[in-house]
């Protein structure tokens, strides 16, 4: 996982996403952060893209799909594949096995 210094908006925004949780960090917050910290707005919207797209925040949309704040994505365990197929080395018979 990446490691953000926390001066830099990229790491303040990630930290504040991450505090937030499990509430949504709304849109109205970041750009507070980004102005208290002297970026442009454009910059804070464009930080919090690249955060999602490395999957480490979720965008929530409204209907009319602006995005009105952003969810902490919590860490993502791989996909556990389960045989669900019985593993057959002999084949049975009523009374005897038989081995291939």
């Amino acid at each position: 996982m990446q490691e953000f210094k926390k001066d830099k908006l990229i790491g303040s925004l990630y930290q504040a996403i991450k505090d937030a949780y499990p509430n949504m960090y709304s849109t109205e917050r970041a750009e507070n952060l980004a102005r208290e910290m002297g970026y442009k707005i454009s910059n804070y919207e464009r930080r919090c893209r690249e955060l999602s797209e490395a999957g480490l925040i979720r965008a929530v949309k409204n209907e009319k799909r602006f995005i009105i704040g952003y969810l902490y994505q919590e860490k993502k365990y791989g996909d556990i594949k389960i045989d669900t197929e019985p593993r057959q080395d002999r084949l049975f018979t009523p009374g005897r096995a038989i081995n291939n």
